[in-house]
């Protein structure tokens, strides 16, 4: 029974022609053994021949579940004694300085590891343009909270990139040197890398790509350097080896019979420390709408079973990987498509679980397929408006091109340049172009911030100088979750 209800491989490639999905990977395991290992599909579009076919080798960019890669290195230093979990920050990092004093002087590891920090996302900040990890933590003292300290939990991945800098600074490695000497090499990782720069003409990666929006045919992105933001979601993994993860966390912390991480801190990782708000629109029973997090990893119930998991999502990947702690049974879905692909490594992962639990097996394919355009919470479209539903006055620009044309900066978000085009305006911020479009009077929309998985279209409005009547600053919304930002022109 446990063998017929695997994911039947024609089953999965007419599930991948649906999403438009190219190439993909499937592993269960029981017991920490890889029981299945499946590939699927091909690593481009651009050549379907044998030699391109997806591989246990093949890399895909797994995104955020690089945080659980993060927790461990953490975990590992507060076993060694070199940091603890309820230490204020400041403790090694003495220059650390968020926008509020009180959490300035009080944030824990803890609180960052459990998204409490009351920081939204600010996403615009590590996907692009930032180069060194501690100038991103020192911008923090500049971000304006979205809720007060520790009273709200909000994801964030800049808060995770800034934990990466904290286990540098108090080793005196790079993170990417941890992940390779305290993680890749004892679990014996054949193929990962911390870093697309590492990538060469050898390299066996799968492309990533992207479907546009209301259109039905996958298109290729180009691979997108995150390394500022690599320990929140900058890995590269083949399936052979986040097998190996997914094993190590469902054994004892050990790998090659040494310890790695002790239980007592393994355990307290998988933990929930907090009740994640938000949740899928789909009405499914056999998962109740309720989610914790603790230290890189997420926890609900699947089917009355305790399950910690994470998802992944980048630019141009999906993936999905977990495991049930009481059960011995873990899996892994990886696919080089963009977001939104939900429905699909779902899918994929509740068939490997009905089939290593030996549940009387559910057709999740066909089941998800139907709730593929019901988006919420993570499950949401690839391209965000924060224009549509704003006031947006009347009438022509209330002057030329020219007048905007400038540099502007925040201390937070760094500058902004606004170049007339033709008659028009362009923005150039962290080193790419954009484009801008009038709404009316002086407010502008700024089009394809790329945040995180996310490509924004931003409400832009010019501020004038009263008593000079010249453009002194502009405000732009860069974080759906707070206040604009604020630009002064220089």
């Amino acid at each position: 029974m446990f063998i017929e209800n695997l994911p039947k491989k024609e089953t999965v490639l007419r599930a991948m022609d649906f999403y438009q999905v190219p190439g993909a990977v499937a592993a269960l395991l029981k017991g920490g053994e890889t029981v299945f290992s499946e590939c699927y599909g091909h690593r481009g579009l651009d050549d379907r021949g044998d030699q391109n076919a997806v591989r246990e080798s093949t890399l895909f960019g797994i995104a955020s579940v690089s945080k659980s890669f993060t927790s461990a290195l953490i975990a590992m230093l507060v076993d060694e004694g070199k940091l603890d979990y309820d230490v204020p920050v400041k403790a090694y990092l003495s220059d650390f300085k968020m926008f509020d004093p009180f959490a300035s002087e009080q944030m824990t590891l803890r609180d960052m590891l459990y998204h409490r920090t009351g920081l939204s996302g600010h996403d615009a900040l590590w996907t692009t343009g930032i180069t060194a990890r501690s100038d991103l933590a020192y911008r923090l003292r500049y971000l304006k909270p979205a809720a007060p300290f520790r009273y709200a939990v909000s994801y964030n991945s800049t808060i995770y990139a800034v934990i990466g800098y904290i286990a540098e600074a108090v080793t005196g490695k790079t993170w990417d040197a941890l992940v390779r000497e305290r993680i890749f090499k004892p679990l014996g990782f054949a193929d990962s890398l911390t870093s697309v720069k590492d990538f060469n003409a050898g390299t066996d990666f799968a492309k990533p790509y992207y479907v546009p929006f209301g259109e039905k045919t996958a298109v290729e992105l180009p691979i997108v350097d995150v390394d500022t933001g690599g320990p929140a979601a900058g890995l590269n993994a083949s399936l052979r080896d986040v097998a190996k993860w997914i094993s190590f966390h469902i054994g004892d912390g050990k790998a090659g019979g040494r310890t790695i991480i002790s239980k007592e801190r393994l355990a307290e990782m998988h933990e929930p420390g907090v009740i994640f708000g938000g949740s899928l629109a789909w009405d499914i029973p056999e998962m109740p709408k309720a989610y914790t997090y603790g230290m890189g990893w997420f926890g609900e119930y699947y089917r009355g079973h305790r399950s910690v998991w994470h998802a992944g999502e980048i630019n141009g990947y999906c993936s999905l990987v977990g495991f049930l702690p009481d059960d011995g049974v873990g899996y892994v879905v990886m696919a080089n498509r963009h977001k939104p692909l939900m429905p699909f490594v779902m899918s994929v992962k509740n068939t490997l679980l009905d089939a290593g639990l030996g549940l009387t097996p559910i057709d999740w394919i066909e089941r998800l397929q139907a709730e593929n355009e019901n988006f919420s919470f993570f499950h949401y479209p690839h391209t965000l408006d924060l224009t549509e539903n704003i006031s947006v006055p009347d009438g022509k620009p209330a002057r030329d091109a020219e007048a905007y044309a400038g540099v502007y900066n925040d201390p937070g978000y760094g500058k902004m340049e606004i170049l007339a085009d033709k008659g028009g305006l362009k923005a150039v911020f962290q080193g790419v172009k954009l484009n801008i479009e009038h709404l009316g009077g002086e407010m502008f929309k700024l089009i394809g911030i790329l945040e995180d998985v996310n490509w924004f279209t931003a409400p832009l409005e010019f501020v004038t100088d009263t008593k000079t009547g010249k453009v002194r600053g502009m405000s732009v919304k860069l974080d759906s979750s707070t206040d604009s930002i604020e630009f002064v022109r220089i």
